[in-house]
């Protein structure tokens, strides 16, 4: 079974909502973040350890650095997505796996998680407050990496567009799904450009 699918979601929404999220963090949040005094008020038994091995300024050039380090992942995952479409760009179409799917579906959520479950269980284990160093570092490194996976992916696919318009076509995404009933197993994708008024 064949399904359209909007790409957009996928390659402009989802990257445009996140980028500017990435710099409301990173413009807004983290100039807080490094001037927090961490030799301040409550702190998390986790402060506590970092103030004694890293001292407050060295933490928060820790803080810095994680942005930077979550930039160079995203730059780095980013180009599994651009690099398919520089494909359709260049030659028309290319398929997309199930697992990039969920790349496309998932991305934003890889560097969340394991923060989320850290003060999890570091509320669990020890009770409020939570570690104001952890929180700073996860929001860091999180925006940086949502920033320098979406812009790219972003600027690819505006030029696939651009490129499909210049040459009278559309871009169109095509599911191929298999299975019975109202839970279909996808197979794959393919994505490609078009002519304008083509059904195929």
């Amino acid at each position: 079974m064949e399904r359209n699918v909007p790409h957009g979601i996928f390659f402009a929404l989802f990257p445009s909502l996140f980028s500017v999220i990435g710099v409301l963090v990173l413009a807004g949040y983290l100039p807080m973040a490094l001037s927090y005094n961490y030799l301040r008020g409550l702190r998390s038994p986790i402060d506590e350890v970092v103030l004694v091995l890293l001292g407050s300024d060295l933490s928060r050039l820790v803080i810095l650095a994680s942005s930077i380090i979550g930039m160079m992942i995203g730059l780095l995952l980013s180009r599994f997505v651009t690099t398919k479409l520089d494909v359709v760009r260049k030659e028309g179409e290319v398929i997309l796996s199930a697992r990039m799917h969920v790349v496309l579906l998932s991305w934003w959520w890889f560097l969340i998680w394991p923060f989320q479950m850290i003060c999890i269980l570091e509320f669990i284990a020890y009770g409020p407050p939570t570690s104001h160093f952890l929180i700073d570092l996860g929001f860091s490194l999180t925006a940086g990496y949502w920033l320098a996976f979406a812009i790219p992916v972003l600027l690819k696919y505006l030029l696939l567009v651009l490129h499909a318009k210049s040459i009278d076509s559309r871009v169109k995404l095509i599911a191929f799904l298999r299975g019975s009933g109202f839970i279909k197993r996808l197979q794959y994708m393919t994505l490609k450009v078009v002519p304008d008024g083509s059904d195929s």
